[in-house]
């Protein structure tokens, strides 16, 4: 009887010992798999086949995975290669950003948004992708709305850069702060106007009319920093709109044409004088506009200015 129980204590040590050494080498076959499967989705959202990218996160618990290689996120893989459609699926699906980035969900979901321009040539479809992908955002992380990236920048400030009105009046009506400056001291209308988006300072003019006419930490009006930028384009959009302002002095003293005509910017002199800048006021240092040209040498500007 003892021995009975002996060999078959022996064999059911055995047994376990072998589904032990079994299921330790399912373990890198499982491990592989997911790995495998992991890719496939990455690979997926990149060539843009949202088919392969749902069969793909049926296999998975979770696509919330961070890859070892840029330590991005299915979804942030999506804003990266502009498929809004892919993106819209995997927010559905819980899809986050990694959390230890250091650009906020809405900042990255601006980022990855064409500059305006290049969509106009698109197909309606095309548009509604990108709009549907906002919605899903702005729905989904609505606590994000004003984070900002490393330099201040929030999704609006983005959005300026990019002369989108449609995503413009989408954050804006989500309750985005309009009127926040990012670590260079810009506003989003600021940067709009830095940018020559005239699209995009109508957006938040549209909703804020006061932000045509506001100015900024320096008392620079969007005239002054359109003038010494030498975005002429905007000079012209900002003067048609509202020339009222086209004399505005900034703590300096300095107008719109005395930073045109000290730094020998001869077409937004020319822009300025047209719609009736007044030639005669002076700065701090008590200096014209002609005064400025003739210091640093811009005799075409003088001439202009006599």
């Amino acid at each position: 009887m003892k021995k009975k129980l002996i060999i078959a204590s022996v064999l059911l040590v055995m047994v376990l010992l072998s589904v032990g050494i079994f299921l330790n080498q399912m373990k890198p076959t499982l491990a592989t798999k997911d790995s495998v499967t992991k890719q496939e989705l990455i690979e997926s959202i990149i060539t843009g086949n949202l088919k392969k990218v749902r069969e793909a996160a049926k296999d998975l618990d979770t696509v919330n995975f961070v890859t070892k290689e840029e330590a991005k996120t299915p979804l942030e893989y999506a804003f990266q290669y502009q498929q809004y459609d892919i993106a819209v699926y995997l927010i559905k699906k819980q899809g986050k950003i990694n959390a230890k980035s250091q650009v906020p969900i809405v900042v990255q979901a601006a980022l990855s948004l064409p500059d305006y321009l290049q969509t106009v040539k698109q197909t309606k479809d095309q548009r509604n992708k990108r709009i549907r992908m906002i919605e899903a955002v702005l729905k989904n992380f609505p606590e994000a709305i004003n984070l900002t990236d490393i330099e201040g920048n929030n999704a609006l400030h983005i959005a300026s850069g990019k002369g989108d009105p449609d995503v413009i009046r989408m954050l804006e009506e989500a309750g985005i702060d309009d009127d926040m400056a990012n670590n260079l001291g810009n506003t989003p209308v600021e940067l709009a106007a830095l940018s020559n988006q005239p699209l995009a300072v109508e957006a938040i003019a549209a909703k804020n009319p006061e932000r045509f006419t506001k100015l900024n930490s320096e008392k620079k009006s969007l005239i002054i920093l359109a003038a010494s930028n030498s975005v002429h384009d905007m000079l012209k959009f900002l003067l048609k709109i509202n020339r009222d302002h086209i004399n505005d002095q900034d703590i300096h003293g300095h107008t719109a044409l005395m930073y045109a005509s000290e730094y020998g910017d001869t077409e937004a002199v020319k822009i300025l004088l047209k719609h009736g800048a007044a030639a005669g006021l002076r700065s701090k240092e008590g200096k014209t506009a002609a005064d400025y040209a003739r210091q640093w040498k811009h005799k075409d500007i003088v001439d202009l200015l006599s």
